[in-house]
């Protein structure tokens, strides 16, 4: 579920589905893992990620604001409430075209809000570089980076797709933390990630 000031929101798991905040759908916490199991070891941020991701998604949430809501839960990022509302847009590989996947596109869209330097908009190396390794390790798994393609050309109402759907929205969750997370060791140890 998504709250906060009028200009930021925190996306934030609680437990009954049917609450709303701002006409917003609550998302529930998933029985196998969450920020407490994290706290304790029990599960790891990805784990967490791939798993609000799915949440999100079963909440209503397309593939693109469901990696984006995800992570900025589990990396405790504040994001503003036009950011996801924009990412609607992004559902079924562009408004539906079957073009570029959007839990791909979702992941793009945080790796910028991590890493681009607002201060210097045309300077963000750091953050089109990563968004392009991220790119690269989505197709190397998937061997495309197309909705339609992903989603073998069938319908989205389909309960087979919606299934494909869900787990690629997950999977790429958690690669993204699992990114995000050696590349915050790589700077630490004054070395660029690759």
């Amino acid at each position: 579920m998504l709250f906060g000031s009028r200009d930021k929101f925190r996306a934030t798991p609680v437990k009954d589905l049917r609450s709303t905040v701002d006409g917003r759908l609550a998302v529930p916490r998933t029985a196998s893992c969450d920020k407490d199991d994290m706290s304790m070891g029990v599960c790891t941020p990805s784990e967490l990620a791939g798993e609000r991701a799915r949440a999100y998604f079963d909440s209503g949430y397309n593939c693109a604001q469901a990696v984006l809501l995800a992570s900025a839960e589990v990396m405790n990022v504040d994001i503003s409430p036009d950011t996801v509302k924009g990412m609607a847009s992004f559902a079924g590989g562009i408004g539906y075209a079957g073009c570029t996947c959007g839990a791909l596109v979702g992941a793009s869209v945080f790796t910028g809000i991590l890493m681009a330097d607002e201060k210097r908009p045309r300077k963000n190396k750091k953050a089109t570089d990563a968004s392009g390794r991220f790119h690269d390790l989505f197709k190397e798994h998937y061997k495309t980076t197309c909705c339609r393609a992903l989603r073998k050309g069938r319908d989205f109402k389909d309960k087979e797709t919606r299934s494909r759907c869900r787990g690629i929205t997950a999977n790429t969750a958690q690669l993204l933390i699992d990114i995000v997370d050696t590349a915050k060791a790589a700077a630490k140890q004054g070395r660029a990630f690759r």
